[in-house]
């Protein structure tokens, strides 16, 4: 089973210029994330406050509104119709009213979405009816009679829109695969179909560790993947279990069945706090020394990243990313480094929450060399009195 939430590798930017059109990205997934990015103004009034999210599946002759976001949001949630090409395009909506751009005149993003899958078996009554001979497939003949299809275990998480591989990872891994969305989609693979077909998908969770199950959903169509909605945050088990045409297989997890697939829901930032930003000394002269703590129940790999500014308001620029959750950093700073800034810290957790905190107060560098004079000479008695 794969489990997916998908994110467009490549932000829609505001106000962008009319340079090369953007790549086209192909997904089988009908479900996926559009993230945007906003750029910076200067002027107050022209700071965005809503995010509008603009479709064609035109190819541009004509545009749709989508939804609306507030700038803090850095995303939309799509979902496609159905298979076919689907241009996306971002406008703005400032302090003052004013919708940036105008008019829609290229894409910021392009996806094709081909989900179509192979057909199952025809039920050997229909083969018959059509005066042919049914035809058994060859699986079949070396499998029970009456054979319980099951989910595969393996699971991938946010795997890159159009990627030629999954990266797959066992469902019995100690950790769970996070996600930040409370909607989400299961991808699972049927490993064996009858000549009755399929007739029935059933999704099955636990909020305990398989002591108790219950259903969560029923893939009406039959066909990978099925969209998974949950209450809140916390940790979900999931089983699929699969009937076929003639009503056999499609048991329920019984009390104590472990999960093929646990999932972690987390709508929560990290907390993120710079402690100080001081220069250091002896053998640490010549470095800013960034002290911060960071804290979550689940933190990224490597989830640590310093930035700093000369305006209060960006833009910023990278001091370290990707660094470990150590605490304390030192930055080797020059005559290139700027005498006075601002610093930003950014703390990402497993299921892509950014925790953010920015210095109120700039950081000034003392360059100053102090000098030395000698004044004068005077002479000391036998006691250390002056004569």
């Amino acid at each position: 089973m794969w489990l997916s939430h998908l994110l467009i590798a490549a932000a829609i930017v505001s106000q962008s210029g009319t340079g090369a059109a953007p790549a086209t990205t192909v997904t089988r997934h009908r479900t996926f994330a559009v993230p945007y990015r906003l750029n910076q103004v200067d002027e107050a009034a022209e700071q965005p406050v809503e995010v509008q999210l603009y479709v064609s599946s035109d190819r541009g002759a004509t545009w749709r509104f989508y939804a609306k976001a507030p700038t803090t949001q850095k995303h939309f949630m799509f979902r496609a119709g159905g298979d076919g090409e689907y241009w996306f395009a971002i406008r703005t909506i400032d302090r003052s009213g004013r919708v940036r751009p105008k008019s829609i005149s290229a894409p910021g993003l392009r996806v094709v979405v081909e989900s179509a899958q192979p057909q199952t078996p025809p039920d050997r009554r229909q083969s018959a009816a059509a005066g042919s001979p049914a035809k058994t497939p060859a699986s079949d003949a070396a499998r029970p009679t009456k054979p319980t299809p099951k989910g595969s275990v393996a699971i991938a998480i946010n795997p890159p829109i159009g990627s030629k591989r999954d990266t797959a990872v066992e469902s019995k891994d100690e950790r769970p695969r996070m996600v930040n969305y409370r909607l989400f989609e299961l991808e699972y693979e049927i490993e064996s179909v009858g000549p009755s077909g399929i007739g029935r998908v059933e999704l099955w969770g636990t909020r305990d560790g398989g002591r108790t199950w219950r259903s969560f959903a029923l893939d009406n169509d039959n066909r990978s993947p099925l969209l998974v909605s949950v209450a809140g945050e916390g940790i979900y088990g999931f089983r699929v279990t699969v009937t076929n045409g003639a009503g056999f297989g499609g048991n329920p997890p019984a009390p104590g069945d472990p999960p093929d697939v646990v999932v972690g829901v987390d709508l929560s930032k990290p907390a993120a706090r710079i402690i100080s930003a001081r220069q250091g000394v002896d053998d640490e002269t010549g470095k800013l020394i960034i002290s911060w703590q960071a804290d979550d129940r689940m933190l990224a790999d490597r989830p640590v990243s310093l930035f700093f500014s000369e305006s209060r308001a960006g833009p910023w620029q990278p001091v370290a990313e990707s660094l470990e959750n150590t605490g304390r950093h030192a930055w080797p700073i020059d005559e290139r480094t700027p005498a006075r800034f601002y610093f930003r810290l950014e703390v990402r957790d497993a299921a892509g929450n950014v925790g953010v905190h920015e210095m109120n107060e700039p950081v000034e560098i003392d360059r100053s060399r102090p000098t030395v004079r000698i004044r004068g000479v005077r002479p000391v008695g036998r006691n250390g009195e002056r004569p």
